[in-house]
This record gives C-alpha cells, structure tokens and sequence, in this order.
C-alpha cells in the first residue's frame, strides 16, 4: 500500500506544479506541493509499518477527496477536478480497506 500512496503522492505534487504552469495558479503550486510532500512521507511510514503513515496518509486523502469532490460538484467539469476526484476516492476507499500488515503477516 505505501508504494500506492507514493505514486498517489507523486501524482498530487505533479499535477500541482502542472497547475502552476497551466494556468499560472499559485495556490495549485503550493498546495500540490505540501499535499505531495506530504503524502510521500506518509508513504515512507507505510513502507515501515507505521500508524502515523497510514492515519496521516488517510486524513489527508479524506481531506483531498472531498476538496475535489467539491470543486467537480461546483464546476462539473471532468478535467482536472472529476479525475482528480475519482482518484482520490479511489484511494480512499483503499486506504480505509486495508488491514494493517504486521510483521507475522508479512514474512
């Protein structure tokens, strides 16, 4: 699941630069970028085992989903905000359905 949450987090920091040079939207740079970050560090405390990684990489998909939730609802338009929001549910609804691995799980 973390290596999901990397390209997740990958994902929101390139489309908030993409956003940045697009439309020459600053706060797209800025929050694609602390978003980003930081679901790339809760994927490296998910690669660990580590709760923090896995609330924290929750919280913010839980935040992320239904910001682009509604920004789709309020524009209904597919790109960015209906994709950006299928994916974000999408991962949300992984997040929440995975079990925590432990170390007798994993060997």
């Amino acid at each position: 699941m973390g290596y999901l949450v990397l390209l997740y987090g990958i994902f929101i920091l390139t489309g908030g630069v993409w956003g940045y040079l697009r439309a020459n939207s600053l706060p797209s740079l800025l929050m694609g970028t602390l978003f980003g970050v930081l679901l790339i560090a809760s994927a490296y405390g998910l690669t660990r085992h580590r709760d923090v990684g896995r609330f924290s990489a929750l919280g913010l998909t839980i935040l992320l989903s239904f910001f682009f939730l509604y920004r789709f609802i309020i524009s209904w338009k597919f790109m960015p905000t209906g994709l950006l929001a299928i994916i974000s549910i999408s991962m949300l609804v992984a997040l929440a359905f995975t079990r925590k691995q432990t170390s007798a799980s994993s060997e």
